[in-house]
């Protein structure tokens, strides 16, 4: 089983970006195989070129293909990524699973419809995510 994390890259600072998927690929070691977008931050950090845009959607929508669920973090209110919204609607139109975390009090009638759970804390969606996989 894979697991791909989607959440805003653009903006935010490493930490922001990293310490939720390194917590969330350590609860699922040994459970999934993580596909994290991270991995690729080199390619995030080069001046923009469209050839490197689709480049990298290219193989995230690869890692979303070869994923069975998708965690997608949109608890941070500052940024709730518009790419990561576009892989969310990827995702739901391929079938997949998505479990979203979003900040208590937002709704958005599109995450709600094309999540397959929708959680406002992070424990609760972690531990939701390794429910599918037990």
């Amino acid at each position: 089983m894979t697991v791909y994390l989607c959440g805003p890259m653009e903006g935010l600072s490493d930490s922001e970006m990293t310490v939720w998927r390194k917590r969330l690929t350590e609860k699922l070691e040994g459970i999934s195989d993580v596909k994290d977008p991270c991995r690729r931050k080199k390619f995030h950090d080069q001046p923009y070129s469209m050839n490197l845009a689709k480049r990298i959607t290219t193989m995230d929508l690869q890692d979303i293909d070869k994923s069975d669920l998708v965690f997608a973090n949109f608890a941070n209110e500052r940024h709730i990524g518009r790419g990561s919204s576009m892989e969310v609607m990827y995702a739901a139109m391929k079938g997949k699973i998505v479990i979203t975390v979003v900040p208590k009090g937002y709704n958005h009638p599109f995450l709600d419809h094309l999540s397959t759970e929708v959680h406002t804390e992070m424990d609760e969606a972690i531990e939701s995510t390794i429910n599918y996989y037990r």
